[in-house]
């Protein structure tokens, strides 16, 4: 539908129900309906109109008219749910016909999910032992913690005097959606070793962006080091 079903306004509701049934009465089986159906749905909208016209009139409103039009509403809104699981249903139903009764188009072409175009602000936190914990933000103006499409990050690390200039040089050591993360170096990397670490945002096909400017730490021998 062009807007949430059922519409907010009681008066887009009825707007609604009256286009659907001159269309429905019209011709139900082209939407895969029987006649019996289409009927029943013209009752639902006459008894909603009633009561909404009376309940809109100082002269005929009463606090049972009000009382009755909230079951006639629900009653409408009950069954139209149900003749639009049918319509949605029915492979005779085409988007055209779907737009005529202003119910929604389903989406057949998946939404692309862009690569993140830009790369987070890494900083490292602590460092307890082989335990790099790293803290990652958007950048500046971006005004979130992650930019819109992120699913999270991709983390990277390398050891050595300088860090790798092509990302094949680089270890990778997972995806993870949260923004503060505990990276925690293999037994193989000598304590002591300078630890570089890199992270890019990724989308929710785990498609990494470009990476951040690698920052550098040492893994100590188990005692926090501020960063």
């Amino acid at each position: 539908m062009a807007t949430t079903f059922p519409p907010g306004r009681e008066a887009d509701l009825l707007a609604w129900a009256l286009n659907a049934d001159l269309i429905l009465k019209a011709d139900a089986a082209a939407y895969g309906l029987t006649p019996e159906q289409a009927t029943a749905f013209t009752g639902r909208v006459t008894a909603f109109q009633a009561l909404f016209n009376a309940c809109n009139q100082p002269t005929t409103r009463t606090p049972e008219k009000v009382e009755q039009k909230k079951l006639a509403k629900k009653a409408l809104i009950t069954e139209a749910r149900g003749l639009i699981a049918i319509i949605q249903a029915h492979p005779g139903t085409t988007d055209d016909m779907r737009r005529a009764l202003d119910i929604s188009i389903r989406d057949y072409e998946p939404t692309p999910v862009p690569v993140p175009e830009t790369s987070p602000l890494l900083s490292v936190v602590a460092v307890m032992g082989r335990t790099v914990k790293v803290k990652l933000t958007a950048g500046p103006g971006e005004g979130r913690a992650r930019p819109e499409g992120v699913k999270g990050a991709t983390l990277y690390y390398a050891v050595g005097e300088d860090f790798p200039l092509e990302m094949t040089g680089w270890v990778f050591k997972g995806n993870t959606t949260l923004t503060t993360v505990d990276m925690t170096i293999p037994t193989a990397v000598p304590a002591g070793s300078k630890v570089w670490v890199t992270a890019a945002w990724c989308n929710t096909k785990l498609q990494a962006g470009p990476v951040c400017s690698p920052v550098a730490t040492f893994i100590s021998n188990g005692i926090e080091q501020a960063a």
